[in-house]
């Protein structure tokens, strides 16, 4: 039996897709509002000449979406999509994975990515979309760097510069509370603490929300316990590093108490966390 399909009607043209190519993606089969088995389908019984024929047969669904028939079958028939440069195709793309709620991954394929030089992308989306949260767009669409432009906008945001201050301050709670951080870091638990008085600057309300005594004690001690295991092979460069961020962290510390967003008298004392070179 022929496989029923659903007329499409993209931004371009109108295209013919299986029914049940377009019902494994849960925001096509909630549009289509049927369920694994049509019911579409309608049973007739004819007789001609004594002869009883049965016929099935079902209605065309029909279903409109905003993106070309490209990207569509894009959407539908890809789980890795690579982009060697960041455009308007690739932001298109990135909108409607998010809209659609599509399970697919977007890498990137040129030689080693360098985050400062593609920055200017995060940027742009929220140019172009500026009620939406571009690492929102970026997250949802699977694309494997987005973490990286995360980090870097901290880098950003802690030297003073307000960059997507709005839609980092929706990152901060995830970075205090929930972020698993590694040795391969490379700092950022102390750029993440130094934003936070341009944070406060910015939503002093939503701040004070985040960073608490309780959720910045808490925030010290998983830093310092994410580490100790390298503390055997690290070099003495190494834990002077670790050392002098911790001391970093706790100088951002005192800034935020004077702003009364913590206690740091309920804090350990810092040398706790300082490992021996």
């Amino acid at each position: 039996m022929q496989q029923p399909h659903v007329t499409v009607h993209c931004s371009d043209k109108n295209v013919e897709i299986e029914m049940e190519k377009l019902i494994q993606f849960k925001y096509f089969k909630k549009a289509l509002n049927i369920g694994i088995t049509s019911v579409l389908f309608e049973k007739k019984k004819i007789v001609e000449n004594g002869i009883n024929y049965i016929f099935y047969s079902y209605k065309i669904p029909e279903l409109t979406v905003d993106c070309t028939e490209s990207i569509l079958l894009i959407l539908l028939n890809t789980k890795l999509y690579t982009v060697h440069e960041f455009n308007d195709s690739v932001l298109e793309l990135m909108i409607y994975i998010d809209m659609y709620q599509i399970p697919m991954y977007i890498t990137y394929g040129g030689y080693g990515f360098v985050t400062e030089e593609h920055f200017w992308f995060v940027e742009y989306i929220k140019e172009q979309y500026p009620y939406l949260n571009p690492y929102s767009i970026l997250q949802n669409s699977g694309f494997s760097y987005s973490y990286c432009f995360r980090n870097y906008n901290f880098t950003l945001i802690s030297e003073g510069k307000p960059v997507l201050l709005k839609d980092m301050l929706e990152c901060l709670e995830w970075y205090i509370n929930e972020y698993d951080y590694s040795v391969n870091d490379k700092s950022l638990a102390k750029r993440v603490v130094k934003s936070i008085k341009y944070f406060n600057e910015h939503n002093p309300t939503k701040t004070k929300k985040y960073v608490t005594t309780e959720t910045m004690s808490s925030f010290i001690r998983e830093y310092n316990n994410s580490h100790k295991d390298f503390i055997q092979i690290w070099s003495r460069v190494d834990i002077d590093d670790y050392n002098n961020d911790v001391s970093e962290i706790y100088n951002e510390f005192i800034i935020l108490d004077k702003l009364k967003l913590i206690d740091i008298n309920q804090f350990e004392e810092k040398d706790k966390y300082l490992f021996k070179s």
